[in-house]
């Protein structure tokens, strides 16, 4: 990645950082009756800024059941 491409990313985090997000609690823990966010929850909540910003976020499911989670910047790569 080269400087324009680094400058591009950090212009685009700091756009999708700007952005007002609410991420709506909808799980619920019954050990200790708390709400809490979940993955879904909050994939719902910053789809749309992220979009915005051209940021990309990918899950993948890798050796061991082990996520590994990305941010890709679409301008750059």
């Amino acid at each position: 990645m080269n400087d324009t491409d680094t400058t591009a990313l950090f212009k685009a985090i700091h756009k999708f950082h700007q952005e007002e997000t609410v991420v709506t609690m909808t799980a619920t823990n019954p050990r200790f009756n708390s709400k809490y966010a979940s993955l879904s929850d909050i994939q719902k909540a910053i789809r749309k800024p992220l979009s915005e910003a051209g940021l990309i976020v990918v899950h993948q499911l890798g050796n061991d059941d082990m996520m590994t989670s990305s941010l890709i910047h679409v301008e750059s790569g």
